[in-house]
């Protein structure tokens, strides 16, 4: 039955593929960008150049909630296909695009990849006025493998009155080894921060960072938590470590067991 199922599944991928590629060719523009998100889920790049077309899709000065939604699946389709190209229009699209919503989704977009060609849009990013644009450059910051933008990013940890922001900026810095000590306690006593935004991200960027010594701060943390959304994200965060853990332990037997057996030949 497994067997069926799966040469259903190779057989129908193309098909749907093709389908996907008809509405973004000649369906409705809600039809087009519900096409964009699965395609981009999906990794799949034959709607590359479709994803570039209506990233700079516009009618009018201001567009409709429709216009903005298409362009913010089209650049997250852009990011999740995950081709070099698509960094030359995310980059290009950022500084003249007039939407917040559509500049965070490219930010977003922007984190699938690393390359120097991103930094000076993050840079402007952390500038902006919009919590969400600034909030979502921290983010995309911490995976670019790029640790140039850490002064601007220390500062906001240091003076942000959100502690969500000091969260992702403690993030940034214990992802690229900056006072990671410090900054790793910092989001482990964020979990018992009076914002809820700031204990489910403190409790996400423990579990990015793998760090199974906050497994007793999230244990403690889910036994008091009152938002169902951040207890969801501890819950999360603790079966991810737990298995890390296990994975770590795993590890070290199989050497010790190694180790063993060359010394007794």
């Amino acid at each position: 039955m497994k067997n069926i199922l799966l040469l259903i599944a190779v057989i129908s991928a193309p098909l749907f593929a093709q389908n996907m590629l008809e509405v973004l060719a000649d369906g409705p523009l809600e039809k087009k960008t519900e096409a964009m998100l699965h395609m981009g889920y999906a990794g799949n790049k034959s709607g590359f150049w479709y994803y570039v077309k209506y990233l700079n899709y516009s009618q009018k000065e201001n567009d409709s909630h429709d216009i903005v939604m298409a362009r913010c699946a089209a650049a997250e389709a852009l990011g999740r296909i995950k081709d070099e190209r698509s960094i030359k229009y995310l980059t290009e699209r950022f500084p003249v695009e007039k939407n917040d919503t559509v500049k965070a989704k490219i930010l977003f977009a922007l984190s699938f990849y690393k390359s120097p060609d991103i930094i000076p849009v993050l840079s402007t990013a952390l500038d902006s006025e919009n919590e969400n644009v600034r909030f979502q450059a921290i983010l995309t910051s911490s995976v670019s493998g790029d640790t140039s933008l850490a002064g601007k990013i220390e500062n906001i940890k240091n003076s942000s009155k959100d502690t969500a922001f000091t969260s992702a900026a403690a993030f940034f810095l214990a992802n690229n080894k900056i006072d990671r000590d410090k900054n790793i306690q910092m989001l482990k006593d964020l979990l018992k921060d009076i914002n809820p935004d700031a204990r489910f991200w403190s409790a996400r960027n423990l579990s990015l960072l793998d760090e199974t010594s906050a497994i007793p701060d999230l244990v403690r943390a889910a036994e008091i938590e009152n938002k169902y959304w951040a207890a969801i994200e501890i819950d999360m965060a603790l079966n991810h470590l737990y298995f890390v853990k296990r994975e770590k332990r795993s590890r070290r037997l199989s050497e010790q067991t190694d180790f063993v057996t060359d010394g007794s030949k």
